[in-house]
């Protein structure tokens, strides 16, 4: 692929970032976390395609799911395999006390138990308020892959679950399995582990670094005094 740096380099600032993202085949099963997420209460669906409609050429789609979470996709063109650059999910604002219980109601669980493995939930997915720097990214990518701007177009989709049923991170409390996936919640531990030690070590370019993703994070609060969180 001859935009093989700028993609690179485009992947490597969402990982600074703490913007989920990866290169799938979209004809094939795959276990990326964003694509658990998205088949999830899907039977039928298997591999990307199977989600989305047939992916226009040179066109990048924006697509919100019932849970309120967002993506950026396109299809990568001049790969040997079919190859989709996918984007999320992510939240455009922190998800609200009402919005929880909404969410909770329509999945028809009120209980006190699926509440908070709804907070748990959200609590894993980042929030780029700024969407319009993560669009003005994807767009320069496109830009290059497509030869220039007036070479590709935008698509806004909605998936709609009929009946949503909750995210792969949230338990089925009646069976008294994990309630988070545990690699999320491990690298959400490692992460604020390494920016203590960075800050005990003095290590001032790395923890700005680190500093300049954290307002993506939805940290879930852990006690009820702001200060101490």
């Amino acid at each position: 692929m001859f935009y093989e740096q700028e993609l690179r380099f485009l992947q490597k600032t969402l990982d600074k970032c703490h913007i989920p993202n990866g290169v799938i085949d979209p004809t094939a099963p795959t276990t990326h976390p964003s694509m658990r997420h998205l088949t999830r209460g899907r039977q039928s669906a298997h591999c990307f395609y199977d989600i989305v409609p047939p992916l226009a050429p040179a066109t990048v789609y924006r697509l919100l799911d019932a849970f309120l979470c967002r993506y950026i996709f396109l299809e990568l063109p001049y790969c040997e395999q079919p190859s989709v650059l996918l984007i999320g999910p992510y939240l455009h604002n922190n998800i609200t006390e009402q919005q929880i219980l909404e969410q909770a109601e329509r999945l028809q669980d009120l209980s006190s138990v699926y509440i908070r493995e709804l907070e748990l939930f959200y609590s894993t997915v980042p929030v780029v308020h700024e969407e319009h720097h993560l669009f003005a990214m994807v767009n320069t990518l496109a830009e290059s892959i497509f030869d220039g701007e007036s070479h590709f177009t935008g698509m806004d989709l909605y998936l709609e679950h009929s009946t949503p049923s909750p995210p792969d991170f949230i338990r089925d409390h009646s069976a008294g399995t994990e309630s988070v996936d545990a690699a999320i919640m491990e690298n959400r531990y490692k992460f604020e582990n390494d920016l203590i030690d960075a800050v005990s070590q003095g290590n001032i370019h790395k923890a700005e670094l680190m500093m300049s993703g954290f307002s993506n994070l939805s940290f879930e609060s852990r006690t009820s005094d702001q200060l101490r969180n």
